[in-house]
């Protein structure tokens, strides 16, 4: 049996520009921190232009808040104790905007992903400080 694979939208060394970006949670992979042990989630978004982006998602206390703003931005409950699936299945599917950073690590520039958003929410924000402009502006008059 033969399989086929299309690898003609990967190029795992692209840099995509920072800013922030509609993703669509894609996959989420269970690995281990070959450092110290801790669990570690890889949460794999695509971009509108079928690009690819990872973020590493050590599972631990001091990260619960990137943890806990990935949920608020998924829609997920985020508050108080948590109970999800090991493999965090429920988020394969969702769409939320991502905050894109470029870092180096030893030594080649990559992206990070520091900031997740829910979609509606930012356009929510968006016509709110629009009300507020044109408020202002009236005022003005």
């Amino acid at each position: 049996m033969q399989v086929a694979y299309n690898f003609a939208k990967v190029n795992s060394r692209a840099i995509i520009a920072e800013g922030t970006y509609p993703a669509t949670i894609v996959a989420v992979k269970r690995m281990k921190n070959t450092k110290k042990g801790f669990p570690m989630k890889q949460v794999m978004f695509e971009l509108p232009g079928g690009e690819h982006i990872s973020d590493f998602i050590v599972v631990m206390e001091q990260t619960y808040w990137k943890i806990q703003n990935l949920l608020r931005a998924c829609k997920q409950p985020y508050e108080g104790k948590v109970v999800m699936s090991e493999d965090w299945d429920e988020l394969t599917g969702i769409s939320l905007d991502i905050l894109v950073g470029v870092e180096e690590y030893q030594g080649k520039k990559r992206n990070s992903i520091s900031y997740f958003t829910d979609i509606e929410e930012k356009i929510m924000d968006e016509d709110v400080a629009k009300q507020k402009k044109a408020k202002g502006k009236s005022k003005k008059k």
